[in-house]
């Protein structure tokens, strides 16, 4: 275990502060102008480097911000649907094409079993779409790719030769894992088919699809980008898809489109990059040089000189998560500084996000104030116990419920529950663990009525322990948000909402290989 610091001079400007001035700087009328961030976290520091140099008697009007994964939803003309919707379509499009081959499988199969897969094949359809690969191509190959593997056209004595070589090789072993596989594999372009035509039928799309849809639409020229928008501020990115690319390209085309990239001359130099046989160039930079040349900074290179000014870095080594969760404290005693004000440019990186629990509770007195990026796991909330508790009964009971009635009983415990807990003496909506046990509730609330409107259109016809599956699964990627004021207090993150935003002080926790980089 590791535990590092950094401690520099505060830098003239940070970047956020570079993109306001220049933003100032080009546009008399800011309510024309559409931020796009990689996430909404950096919106409210952008605000607040606005207004820093405006006149107090100066009116100023913000910008619009929105994600990028907004901007999409916003320009199509369908509608994003349900993650756990198109998994239980995927399942029983599944369903449906092994019995039309006359597949025994398919009444083996449950949607339980299914739902991993169905969520990695989404995933898939995700990334097809968002690359703009062609998926009748695409799966065709992989298709010839698998059979290549086939050791059919070889002879006996060939196979006794690669045998003698390769004692595992098995050429005629056929597991029930890999006839699993290969029908599945087999499918894939008919779920992928069957998947967006109905979708697109009912006006709706996965993420992908509909990212995919906006780009071609724009491109033949069937819509077009809003005439009220002078101009997309396009903010701190860095890898991008190709559906993204192709929507900077039309964006630069059209003449609505600054680029402000987040980087540092140190690691990302795109002329230097441009010719490899003199510089080999780091591998970090590798996205950000290829941006910079598609897609020319609206700030000057000399903005971002920044690690020759970082005036120490601490490596410490930690015993445990425990002991790296508990440093946490005297860490903060040394560099917190004393104005309150300044502690927003103090930030805590949990490069694991697991340490988000024991790290809360070890915060000095002086920290009065604290924003948290990432969410509390669902699954270690009270109300996910209710649920476990309440599934066991109904697989106890050996009754034949339907999944709706199920989880409109589950539904009904609880709000009840939730009830009790807001209506318990000494409920405090100012203590921590009151608001964030209320939450879990209405977050769970939530998930359940999102799975009563799929289970009423007969999309989840399964038993307790299948149902009580598919929950559990839903539930371990879902957190409890926390709200709150992101420009106010000590800033606690993940690694991947430090995008855009500078600090004085950082404190990053688990620097090990896995968490950071953080193994897929």
């Amino acid at each position: 275990m590791s535990l590092a610091n950094a401690n520099s001079h505060p830098p003239m400007s940070y970047f956020l502060q570079h993109v306001a001035q220049d933003l100032r700087a080009h546009f008399a009328d800011l309510s024309r102008v559409v931020v796009v961030f990689p996430n909404r976290r950096a919106g409210l520091f952008l605000n607040d480097y606005l207004v820093e140099d405006a006149p107090d008697d100066t009116p100023l009007w913000a910008p619009r911000y929105v994600t990028i994964s907004e901007l999409f939803r916003e320009l199509s003309d369908v509608t994003l649907n349900d993650a756990v919707d198109s998994v239980c379509r995927l399942y029983a499009h599944y369903v449906d094409l092994l019995r039309s081959a006359g597949d025994a499988a398919a009444d083996e199969l449950s949607l339980d079993t299914f739902y991993g897969w169905a969520d990695r094949i989404l995933a898939d359809f995700d990334d097809v779409d968002k690359n703009m690969a062609d998926a009748s191509q695409l799966f065709r190959n992989l298709e010839e790719l698998k059979e290549l593997e086939s050791t059919e056209f070889l002879s006996k004595a060939q196979k006794e030769l690669i045998g003698s070589f390769f004692s595992n090789f098995d050429p005629d072993h056929k597991s029930e894992l890999r006839e699993r596989f290969r029908r599945l594999w087999n499918a894939l372009l008919p779920l992928y088919r069957r998947l967006n035509a109905e979708l697109l039928a009912e006006g709706k799309a996965y993420e992908g699809a509909l990212y995919r849809r906006v780009v071609n639409a724009l491109a033949e020229e069937r819509c077009a980008l809003p005439a009220d928008v002078d101009c997309y501020a396009v903010v701190g990115f860095n890898v991008l898809d190709k559906a993204e690319q192709r929507l900077f390209e039309i964006m630069k085309k059209a003449g609505k489109a600054r680029f402000y990239w987040d980087y540092d001359v140190y690691y990302a130099d795109p002329y230097r990059a441009a010719d490899r046989n003199t510089s080999r160039g780091f591998e970090a930079g590798l996205f950000i040089e290829e941006n910079l040349r598609n897609f020319p900074n609206a700030l000057p290179a000399e903005c971002f000189d920044n690690f020759r000014n970082i005036e120490q870095i601490e490596m410490v080594s930690a015993t445990s998560e425990a002991a790296q969760a508990q440093s946490v404290c005297g860490w903060l005693n040394r560099h917190l500084p004393a104005d309150e004000t300044a502690h927003r440019r103090t930030a805590v990186v949990l490069c694991n996000e697991n340490l988000l629990q024991p790290v809360l509770r070890v915060f000095p007195t002086q920290v009065q104030q604290v924003n948290v990026t990432k969410g509390f796991p669902l699954a270690h909330a009270e109300v996910n116990t209710l649920v476990e508790k309440t599934f066991a009964e109904f697989e106890r009971s050996g009754q034949s419920l339907r999944a709706i009635e199920m989880l409109n009983r589950l539904s009904e415990s609880v709000e009840e529950k939730a009830k009790q807990l807001c209506e318990r003496e000494g409920f405090d909506t100012t203590r921590f663990e009151d608001v964030l046990q209320s939450e879990a509730f209405y977050l769970m609330a939530t998930l359940l009525n999102r799975l009563r409107l799929i289970a009423a259109d007969g999309r989840l016809e399964v038993g307790a322990t299948a149902l009580r599956r598919v929950v559990r699964q839903i539930v371990r990627q879902t957190t409890v948000p926390f709200h709150g004021e992101p420009a106010v207090g000590l800033q606690v993150l993940g690694v991947l909402e430090t995008r855009c935003l500078d600090f004085d002080n950082v404190l990053m926790l688990s620097v090990n290989e896995n968490p950071l980089p953080q193994t897929p």
